[in-house]
């Protein structure tokens, strides 16, 4: 049967299709319905997936204790940073040309350039990685031991996020869905057994995630391997993503770096231990509304591509913001309450509500910037410009408000900066309606 003709399916976006057309004044059309449809299956392949990540997090972090649970988390913040110049301005570029090209012969050069182009960056850079790794190691003050799991998981990593785009770019969100659930369930029984034969060091936690992003990768690439031809790298093809992607190149480090300057800092300032409660607090209050936010992502940039005229999603946005920023500031410290309880760790209030403002931001943030980026390269520039202020400002805040408060300091610093980053996007948007008008 397909899933056009699935009554449960067709009755579940009615029901939203009618709740939007009552929140937002318009009817719901055919392409409406059809986004519903890709969010529905997105929400549910990602809910079932950040579920059992939340299961490693909550129960990983409680068996090995804060000072693992920080190890873990400066691994994935130093492979965030790693992963930076693997595919260097062409990767970033992929959705985009994918979304605004039909064509399967260009599809298929598109997709080769960009996974041979991967693959070659990965082949130069890692050994660079592994040769440098003692110095590095020593500048940010990590064990060389955590650095090296980093570099070995920035290659899956890599190969994870190229799997992504390639399957936003397709519009293959159900596939996305499907092969999301698949890739999260093995894993799982991996981590089960790890507490049965109650093995509580870093393992417990490292093994399970690089195993997520091992399958998702082989499953999402060989359901793609018609468009992949090995050692192709098109000229003409490599130009069209590098244009756009080397912006998006810039954007994504500052992007990368503005979201884990605060775990370094915290490590170097403090010690590994405070990072542990620092990411269990950051998990708990993304634990929901990161999933919803994750969701309209991976549908919002494909479909924002096509849009001659923004107005009306931000018209949508700025609805939808005034709606839930409440809703979340209210919801968030009672659910971070409830993760610090299973977790064990200690639990502040002010805390808590630190984190429910920054993080509830730096979604909206999320999906401003998203909207913005899609329109094209020079808006992207602008993007560009607000996250370098947001990062020049983020940086002196983090080492003095780390001084001065501790981990209540760095999401202070955090929370700020995305909120000067806010302003900037949603000035940048108004302009792009004054210009098409």
């Amino acid at each position: 049967m397909k899933l056009e003709d699935n009554k449960l399916l067709n009755f579940a976006i009615n029901i939203i299709a009618n709740i939007y057309s009552k929140i937002f004044k318009e009817k719901s059309g055919p392409a409406t319905k059809e986004f519903i449809k890709k969010v529905i299956f997105i929400f549910i392949g990602t809910g079932i997936a950040k579920s059992i990540i939340l299961v490693f997090n909550l129960i990983g972090g409680r068996v090995t204790g804060p000072e693992i649970y920080g190890k873990f988390s400066l691994i994935l913040s130093v492979t965030e940073i790693l992963v930076i110049p693997i595919g260097i301005g062409v990767l970033t570029g992929v959705i985009k040309n994918l979304a605004e090209t039909p064509d399967l012969k260009n599809r298929k050069s598109l997709i080769s350039t960009a996974f041979n182009f991967q693959v070659l960056t990965i082949l130069i850079l890692i050994p660079l990685y592994y040769l440098f790794h003692g110095i590095l190691s020593s500048a940010l003050k990590i064990e060389p031991t955590v650095f090296i799991l980093a570099i070995i998981l920035s290659i899956f990593w890599s190969f994870n996020t190229l799997s992504e785009t390639i399957l936003q770019g397709l519009h293959r969100q159900v596939h996305y869905a499907i092969f999301l659930s698949i890739s999260h369930i093995i894993p799982l029984f991996v981590f089960v057994y790890f507490l049965i034969i109650d093995n509580t060091e870093l393992m417990i936690l490292y093994l399970p995630f690089i195993l997520v992003l091992f399958l998702f990768s082989i499953i999402s690439l060989i359901s793609t391997k018609k468009f992949i031809k090995i050692g192709l790298i098109s000229k003409k093809h490599f130009h069209k993503l590098f244009e756009y992607g080397i912006i998006a190149f810039f954007l994504y480090i500052l992007t990368t770096f503005l979201g884990n300057v605060d775990r370094i800092m915290i490590n170097y300032l403090l010690a590994t231990s405070d990072l542990g409660i620092y990411q269990a607090y950051y998990t708990a209050s993304i634990s929901i509304v990161g999933i919803l936010a994750g969701v309209f992502i991976k549908v919002l940039f494909p479909t924002a591509v096509k849009l001659k005229d923004p107005k009306g999603f931000t018209k949508k946005l700025d609805k939808l913001s005034l709606i839930s920023f409440p809703i979340i500031l209210l919801v968030s410290p009672a659910i971070i309450w409830i993760f610090l309880y299973i977790y064990n760790y200690p639990f502040s209030l002010m805390t808590a509500a630190l984190f429910a403002i920054a993080t509830t931001i730096d979604l909206i943030v999320v999906l401003y910037s998203t909207l913005l980026n899609a329109q094209g390269t020079q808006f992207i520039k602008k993007t560009l410009i607000g996250l370098g202020v947001a990062f020049l400002v983020n940086i002196p805040l983090n080492y003095v408000l780390i001084g001065w408060y501790g981990i209540n300091g760095a999401i202070m610093s955090t929370g700020f900066s995305f909120f000067l980053l806010f302003v900037y996007l949603r000035y940048s948007l108004s302009k792009i309606k004054e210009k098409k008008k």
